[in-house]
């Protein structure tokens, strides 16, 4: 034992250095163990984030957005492929190509051309004289309308007096051997009357052979407008009596369809044609106001195109003065038989006010179906004016009146009333329908106006007249 002590006293460093070498092994072992965990778990997560970023790569939601305001729009959970990412492209980009298709198809059905480009939106100071032409212009453009229509009127009573006194004279002769104011037996009255009914049934249904239906310009109720005043139409009214022709346009254009020959190429049937004609006369064609609280039809003073609403000087909120309808103008009344009309309604509907200027079209637009049975009101898109159209129509085939209506531009209709009619009383007048039965039918038609092209035609005026906002061209006034 005294050996191996003194070996160690003499090899004490030896020693002391292999006990730490031996201490250190079961150390450095668990040290290493520690380490290890550590290293593993932080691996692990780092692993464990990474195949959560590669799941979330390879699996997504896709949503594609809806084609019309307001839908759902559709959202699917996919493995993300190269094909798949191809595909989606491929679907965004063709839903926004139908987009645009269907937005330049509706706008380019939509659009209408002005009287003239030089008097819309403004005419230049040179050209001040211009809207003085206006006028005569609208006019003339209605007369066209008539035309394009194949419309036309029945002789004038007078005008049948005269053939028919004629005709009575040379029957007498020529087939009862008698002259004019000679007396006629019993027998040769009811013959002479016989014949004079068939002749005048002729006449009546000749006219009625050469029409499409019976109308000319009266139907319409127009601006009143007079050069005598020396003051030329303000803004509000020029662009009034465009959009009147722009809506009247569209209504002899639905009529127009509705007469048309099915398989006939366009062909219009006449009043008593084969196959009968739908619309056999147009009575009486009244638009309702374009603004709220502004009357329609134009005016012979500025002053009443800038009445608000309620104001008692043309008629409070329904638009109408002592005077009768201020959409009055040029037109029949309710017993003109130039015009036509046996009724005309007596206090149009009041446009309403807009209920959105929402100008996002992938938003839906609020509906107020207290206004109409679409719930369509002007909003910052479109303008919604609204006419009133009373027809003598062929009963059996009102519905494609309705289909011809309904297809033309974007038009609805939104009221019909349908009433009785003695054709009897109607002939004696000269309108001859035919052998069909028909009806008189009041029609409130509805039609859209999309503001992406109207405002191109409208000044500064005229757009705050209609509350669409207008840019100013002074940002910095200095509020004095």
């Amino acid at each position: 034992m005294t050996l191996i002590l003194n070996w160690i006293k003499a090899n004490l460093i030896i020693v002391i250095l292999c006990a730490a070498m031996v201490i250190c092994l079961p150390t450095f072992y668990v040290l290493g163990e520690m380490m290890n965990k550590n290293l593993r778990s932080d691996i692990q997560k780092r692993a464990d984030n990474q195949l959560s970023t590669l799941k979330g790569v390879e699996y997504a939601t896709v949503e594609i957005d809806p084609l019309l305001p307001g839908a759902e729009s559709v959202s699917e959970k996919v493995t993300l492929t190269d094909a798949v990412i191809l595909e989606y492209e491929r679907v965004r980009n063709q839903i926004k190509s139908d987009s645009e298709a269907i937005v330049a198809e509706a706008l380019a059905v939509n659009q209408k051309p002005v009287m003239s480009d030089r008097i819309f939106p403004k005419p230049r100071d040179t050209e001040a004289h211009l809207p003085f032409e206006l006028h005569g212009m609208y006019l003339a453009a209605h007369d066209q309308l008539i035309r394009s229509a194949n419309a036309g009127m029945p002789m004038l009573p007078e005008d049948v007096s005269f053939q028919l006194s004629e005709y009575r004279d040379t029957y007498l002769r020529t087939q009862l051997n008698v002259e004019p104011g000679m007396q006629l037996k019993p027998s040769e009255e009811d013959q002479l009357e016989e014949a004079m009914t068939r002749r005048r049934m002729s006449l009546y249904s000749q006219t009625a052979t050469e029409f499409a239906v019976y109308a000319d310009s009266t139907v319409f109720v127009l601006a009143d407008w007079k050069m005598e005043t020396g003051r030329p139409p303000n803004e509000r009214e020029r662009f009034d009596w465009q959009h009147q022709l722009w809506v009247h346009t569209d209504l002899i254009d639905s009529i127009s369809r509705a007469n048309e020959i099915p398989g006939g190429g366009g062909e219009l049937a006449t009043i008593v044609g084969q196959p009968s004609s739908v619309v056999k006369r147009i009575l009486s064609i009244t638009l309702q106001p374009l603004a709220f609280g502004v009357k329609s039809g134009g005016s012979s003073g500025e002053s009443e195109m800038m009445m608000g609403e309620g104001d008692p000087a043309w008629g409070g909120e329904y638009g109408f003065s002592e005077g009768g309808p201020v959409t009055g103008g040029k037109g029949g009344g309710s017993s003109s038989r130039r015009g036509g009309g046996t009724r005309r309604p007596e206090k149009p509907t009041p446009a309403s006010k807009p209920k959105s200027d929402n100008t996002d079209p992938t938003k839906p637009l609020d509906r107020d179906y207290a206004q109409a049975i679409s719930g369509r009101t002007t909003n910052g898109l479109y303008d919604v004016r609204r006419a009133d159209v009373v027809l003598i129509v062929d009963s059996a085939r009102f519905d494609r009146l309705i289909d011809a209506i309904n297809s033309t531009n974007f038009m609805t209709v939104t009221n019909i009333e349908i009433l009785r009619i003695e054709p009897r009383e109607h002939l004696a007048q000269g309108f001859f329908y035919g052998n069909e039965p028909v009806v008189e039918a009041a029609l409130e038609i509805e039609t859209l106006w999309f503001r992406d092209w109207t405002t191109q035609w409208m000044s500064d005026d005229v757009k705050e007249w209609l509350g669409i906002p207008v840019e100013s061209d002074d940002a910095s006034g200095d509020g004095g």
